[in-house]
């Protein structure tokens, strides 16, 4: 829960993501997608990956991380 860190923390796991964002739009657009497609997609990608760790998280088993890195190679 991010109410149970401080606010340094906060804006440092924030760095971290933009950070992260960032460098995955860099890898998209060198596989040739529009810098456009690469933003969307670095924030879907992103955005997916928190909620498959979740959602495998309650079933105990990695199906949706295992398929998002399937999406993830097809791209």
């Amino acid at each position: 829960e991010s109410s149970q860190i401080s606010d340094e923390a906060k804006a440092l796991v924030a760095r971290f993501f933009v950070d992260l964002s960032e460098w995955l739009r860099r890898q998209l657009v060198a596989l040739g997608k529009s810098e456009k497609q690469s933003q969307v997609l670095a924030t879907v990608i992103l955005s997916s990956i928190e909620g498959c760790l979740m959602m495998d998280s309650l079933n105990n088993k990695p199906d949706y991380l295992r398929d998002l890195r399937e999406f993830v190679k097809s791209l």
